[in-house]
């Protein structure tokens, strides 16, 4: 024969927390400027080239001695 059951509540068994994420995302735009420059320079260079000219010359001499002897000792060269 069967007889019903006694039914036997117990305490609750509580499981670990289930997490749930929700996520909202915003964007935000940040302008970067890079900024960039160009110096164009422009050299004015003088470049002085000394040189030294020198000139060269020939003089040609001619010398004249006279010998005026007397007559009596006579003439040596």
């Amino acid at each position: 024969m069967f007889y019903p059951r006694r039914q036997v509540n117990l305490p609750p068994r509580y499981t670990p927390t289930r997490q749930n994420v929700r996520q909202f995302d915003t964007d935000y735009v940040v302008p970067v400027v890079h900024p960039s420059h160009t110096t164009n320079v422009m050299r004015h260079n003088w470049k002085y080239f000394h040189n030294y000219p020198h000139t060269e010359s020939t003089v040609h001499q001619t010398t004249c001695q006279e010998f005026h002897c007397p007559p009596t000792c006579g003439c040596r060269r």
